[in-house]
């Protein structure tokens, strides 16, 4: 009675366990097997007829070493599984040719020094180098014939490039089958290795038939051993019974074998790629294709092999779907779009692997598998420079999913994309981060978003949006920084406003709006901080945590000399925060006039400012000679000197009425105004307005007597062109 492979014997041969094993665990290709086992020695009985052990057979280093062609198969494996561009298969069948010449040398050679053994010298005493050198022949056939197939793989079976491939397969087996074990053979009751080449040669022999859809000459080869005793497992006589029957367009034969190896429960049947490729062949051959059907054996393939098994399988089905003279009647399931995406990708064609993977994501209901097929797609058109295309089709996908957190993602792309187009505005940028933003605020891509659309409103001048935006920030977004950057967008916005105090209105709202805080995030210490620094209203000290804002409320509710010298020292290296502190120490001496001196006095000793600050403030500080002398100074400097003139002029005449020298310095700003006026064209618009400023000044200052001549005088010899300041000059004699 017969003994299967993995039955053991008395004395068990090494390759039976391995070879059930190695099938066992999916490898793809028996042949590999057998060029283990004849590569160890465990080939083929010598002419003793004892199995041999010596030592591992190796390729002659001198040509194409074992290293070179583990290599090329490698690469093969890679072109079969995945798919490969044109230029990269015609340069593996460039090498596989080369190799391929090489081993027909060392075959050569073999064959004579084999002759010379057999010819010459004791055969007992020679019986181990002749076994030896058949070995090395049977290893060098089964090389030439397995890089042979491998090459027709490349090609979708029956076309024309994988008829001239599986053509010169069969005539290597052909022509290796006179000098390898050519039947089965029993001794012992086991199988030999001898008998496993047989096989391999028959199963490679039809294999190549297939390749070349010659189902009839594969039908001829099967036949004809069909009741032999290969020592194959189950599975792999299935595989070939199911791929012949297709081939031959016997389909009701070929479901009954698969239904009867699969039963009701296909994912959990017995593990065989070759299987599951071939009820994938069956499903496509089917006359009732169904693509659902297609797709979900895809699924099923990966749950049983992983996803290396689907990759192999979508590479056949987009082959298939590509050279497919209908292929319109499979185009509906987006699982086989996919698959023809990337098969498409991996072969260079960027475009139709864009193409399809835009197709499916607009077609998939499966929100993650839409998502990923779109984000494909878009990168690959990003890549041929098409971004408004990848653009649209990402903000097409995340608005169909729009429940969905990764939709985020893809709007954010979007945006990306936006900003890379030829056509790129921020416009249209800041309307995408916006959708961001308020479709999934709570999203990871929302605080990628926010950071570019504060970026993009601080750039354009829209300080006041930028500030909000990084203001309301979810309170899981928000980290020790979200203050610090809320209070200096906040500074920038009301200092540059045209209307600072709609700008604190502004502000104020948006922290109002605020109702949850964190550690990081005190929402309401960063009202009273930002208070403190910009509002009119000073806010209690003793409620502010930060030292820097506490003491800048302190001094600010009572001014005083001593207590400046170490807030200043805290914000000398923050430009931001110091500018912030000089506007509002300016706004309130503006607004508490009783404060100017002492504020005035602390910003001249420690801030320095520009040269107009510090001339503000010496006036502000009462004083006025060294403002008026400094003024001089940068009037002989300038290539504009009335402009110093004016600026002058103007400090003085807004000094408010609570002032001590508020009338000294209208009288001042009376005469500096005149000065003004003399140095320019009397009809030049600049001259007329310093005329009336004098005379502003002048009148308010108590001289109205003076007031009024000076401005009946200019009525009549140089009145102003608006009527505004006509009716006011004839006013003051009313």
């Amino acid at each position: 009675m017969k003994q299967s492979l993995m039955k053991p014997s008395t004395r068990p041969p090494v390759y039976s366990p391995l070879c059930k094993f190695l099938w066992n665990n999916q490898w793809s290709r028996p042949i590999e097997i057998l060029l283990l086992i004849v590569s160890c020695g465990w080939n083929i009985q010598s002419a003793t007829g004892q199995t041999t052990t010596t030592n591992r057979i190796e390729l002659d280093n001198r040509d194409t070493t074992e290293s070179q062609i583990e290599t090329l198969k490698k690469d093969f494996t890679e072109a079969i599984v995945h798919g490969a561009p044109e230029s990269l298969i015609l340069r593996l069948i460039d090498r596989r040719r080369q190799v391929d010449n090489d081993l027909s040398g060392q075959l050569d050679r073999t064959h004579r020094q084999l002759a010379e053994r057999q010819r010459d010298g004791d055969p007992v005493e020679n019986a181990e180098a002749i076994a030896s050198l058949r070995r090395e022949r049977s290893l060098i056939w089964l090389r030439r014939i397995e890089l042979s197939a491998m090459q027709s793989e490349c090609f979708l079976a029956g076309s024309p490039d994988a008829v001239v491939a599986a053509h010169e397969t069969v005539r290597l087996i052909q022509a290796a089958s006179t000098e390898l074990p050519s039947r089965p053979s029993e001794i012992d009751g086991r199988q030999r290795p001898g008998d496993l080449v047989a096989g391999e040669l028959n199963r490679l022999l039809i294999d190549a038939h297939l390749q070349a859809g010659e189902g009839w000459a594969a039908q001829q080869v099967w036949s004809s051993q069909k009741d032999a005793s290969a020592p194959s497992t189950a599975p792999e006589k299935l595989v070939m019974s199911v791929r012949i029957d297709l081939a031959n367009r016997r389909y009701e034969e070929a479901e009954r074998s698969l239904r009867a190896f699969y039963g009701a429960d296909p994912v959990n049947a017995a593990n065989s790629t070759a299987m599951d490729l071939a009820m994938l062949e069956f499903l496509w051959s089917s006359p009732l294709r169904d693509a659902a059907k297609l797709g979900n054996w895809l699924d099923t393939i990966e749950i049983r092999g992983g996803p290396f098994a689907r990759r192999r399988a979508e590479t056949w089905v987009a082959r298939q779907r590509q050279l497919s003279e209908k292929p319109s009647q499979v185009t509906s399931d987006p699982r086989l779009m996919r698959a023809d995406g990337r098969y498409y990708y991996r072969t260079e064609k960027l475009l139709q692997a864009a193409i399809a993977f835009a197709k499916a994501s607009v077609q998939d209901d499966r929100a993650d598998r839409a998502i990923d097929s779109a984000v494909s797609s878009a990168a690959i058109l990003q890549k041929l420079t098409k971004p408004d295309a990848g653009k649209e089709l990402l903000l097409q996908v995340a608005g169909r999913f729009s429940d969905r957190p990764q939709s985020a993602d893809l709007v954010l792309q979007a945006a990306s994309l936006a900003s890379q187009s030829v056509t790129a505005n921020d416009d249209e940028v800041e309307t995408i981060l916006r959708q961001c933003l308020l479709s999934w605020p709570q999203s990871d891509a929302s605080r990628s978003a926010r950071d570019w659309l504060i970026e993009i409103l601080s750039r354009k001048g829209d300080l006041l949006e930028a500030a909000r935006f990084a203001t309301t920030v979810p309170i899981d977004h928000a980290n020790e920084t979200t203050p610090i950057r809320s209070r200096e967008l906040w500074s920038r916005a009301v200092l540059a406003a045209d209307d600072y105090r709609e700008a604190l209105s502004v502000m104020r709202g948006t922290l109002g709006g605020l109702d949850e805080s964190n550690e990081q995030f005190d929402t309401e210490q960063l009202r009273l901080c930002l208070l403190a620094l910009l509002g009119d209203t000073i806010p209690e000290s003793n409620k502010i945590i930060d030292p820097i804002f506490r003491r800048l409320a302190e001094f600010r509710t009572t001014p005083e000399v001593t207590t400046f010298g170490d807030l200043w020292d805290r914000i000398e290296q923050n430009s931001n925060l110091k500018a912030a502190v000089r506007w509002r120490l300016q706004r309130d001496i503006e607004q508490r006039p009783e404060t100017a001196s002492v504020i005035a006095s602390v910003l001249l000793q420690h801030d320095g400012g520009t040269e107009r600050d510090r001339l503000r403030w010496m006036v502000q500080n009462g004083q006025t000679d060294r403002a008026l002398d400094f003024m001089r100074t940068q009037m002989r400097a300038s290539t504009d000197p009335g402009q110093w003139l004016r600026f002058m002029a103007s400090t003085l005449s807004t000094t408010p009425r609570s002032h001590p020298q508020w009338l000294a310095h209208l009288k001042l700003a009376s005469r500096l105004w005149t000065e003004l006026a003399e140095g320019l064209p009397s009809d030049a618009p600049g001259g007329i307005e310093a005329q009336v400023e004098a005379i502003r000044c002048q009148f308010q200052s108590g001289d109205r007597a003076a007031a009024i001549a000076k401005a009946e005088l200019m009525l009549l010899t140089n009145p102003p062109e608006d009527p505004e300041l006509r009716t006011w000059l004839n006013g003051l004699s009313e």
